[in-house]
C-alpha cells in the first residue's frame, strides 16, 4: 500500500511522513485516508498556522495502532519531536476506535481509559501564547469535573487544560504557580464540535467553538509561572503521574501549541472539518 501512496507526487510530504510511520506502528492506510490527511496539511500550509502545533492527532489509520500515531510532532517538519513519538493507550481496545462513521475518532469511557503523550507542555505551556484544541462529542453527560486533555507538576506548575463540567460547559484553563491563578472561559452547552482554547497574550485568553469566538475574552493577566515536564493525559488529567477526571468523550482530533488569532482558528476549523468530511465522520 505504502508504494502506491509513495508513487502518488501530489501527496503532501508531511502526510507521507505519516503515513509511513502509522504503517510501521501496525496502522492501515486507504488511499481515502492519504489524501484526505495531505489535502488537511495543505490546507494548514496555505493558511500558514503549521508553526501553530507542536503536537495534533486526527485519530485516524485504520485502527487503533494508527489512532496512535500524531500527524505533527513538532513545531516544524523534521523538527524535534515533542513528547512520546505515538501516544501510549492505557485501558483502550480496538473497539474503542473507529476511523470513518459517525461513530469516527477514539472513544473513552469516564473511568480508566486515558493516552499519555509525553512531556509535551514544556515546550508550549507559555505565559504569552498556547492553545489547546479538540473536536468532541460527548457519549453521556459527566457528572462534576470532566478532563479531555492536561498534565501539572508536582508543585502545581502550568498546565494547559479543556474540561467538561456536567455535561453542560466547557472550559478552556490555564494555571501558574507562581500567582495560584485559574482563568477560564466557560461556554455553556458547547460539550460537542471543534472548541479552541487559545491566549495570544499574558492578557488575551479566548475560546473558538467551530471557528467563531464563544463568551468573553478574559484579559486577567495569568503571570509567568512555571512549565510542567509531566505527561500530558488525553481523556483525563495527569497530576505529578496521578490520573484523574477521566471523560467519557469521543475525539476526532486533539492539538497543543501556540496561540492563534480570530482569523487563524477559523482557518484550523475549516481545515479539521473538511478532514472528518472527508473521513466521512
Amino acid at each position: 500500500m505504502l508504494s502506491v501512496i509513495a508513487a502518488a507526487p501530489t501527496i503532501h510530504h508531511e502526510a507521507l511522513n505519516w503515513a509511513t510511520r502509522v504503517s510501521a506502528n501496525g496502522g492501515v492506510i486507504s488511499t481515502t485516508t492519504i489524501r484526505a490527511v495531505s489535502e488537511f496539511c495543505r490546507a494548514v500550509d496555505t493558511a500558514a498556522i503549521r508553526d501553530r502545533f507542536a503536537r495534533l492527532n486526527i485519530f485516524a489509520g485504520g485502527n487503533l495502532s494508527g489512532a496512535l500515531v500524531p500527524l505533527y510532532r513538532s513545531f516544524s517538519f523534521g523538527g524535534t519531536v515533542i513528547g512520546n513519538s505515538t501516544d501510549t493507550s492505557n485501558n483502550f481496545v480496538s473497539g474503542d476506535h473507529s476511523e470513518t462513521g459517525a461513530s469516527g475518532g477514539l472513544t473513552g469511557n469516564g473511568t480508566n481509559k486515558y493516552l499519555l503523550c509525553g512531556s509535551v507542555l514544556a515546550s508550549v505551556d507559555r505565559a504569552n501564547s498556547h492553545q489547546a484544541a479538540f473536536g468532541s462529542s460527548l457519549t453521556s453527560p459527566p457528572t462534576g469535573s470532566r478532563i479531555l486533555m492536561g498534565a501539572e507538576s508536582a508543585s502545581g506548575a502550568g498546565i494547559v487544560a479543556t474540561q467538561v463540567r456536567d455535561g453542560a460547559s466547557v472550559a478552556i484553563l490555564r494555571y501558574f504557580s507562581a500567582n495560584n491563578q485559574a482563568n477560564f472561559i466557560t461556554v455553556s452547552a458547547a460539550t460537542s464540535g471543534f472548541i479552541v482554547g487559545t491566549a495570544t497574550s499574558s492578557t488575551d485568553l479566548r475560546v473558538y467553538v467551530n471557528g467563531v469566538q464563544s463568551g468573553s475574552t478574559v484579559t486577567a493577566n495569568r503571570g509567568t509561572g512555571s512549565q510542567t515536564s509531566t505527561s500530558m493525559a488525553v481523556f483525563a488529567f495527569n497530576s505529578n503521574g496521578s490520573i484523574s477526571s477521566y471523560c467519557s468523550a469521543r475525539l476526532s482530533a486533539y492539538s497543543v501549541g501556540l496561540g492563534l488569532t480570530a482569523a487563524q482558528a477559523q482557518a484550523y476549523n475549516t481545515a479539521i472539518n473538511s478532514l472528518q468530511t472527508a473521513l466521512g465522520r
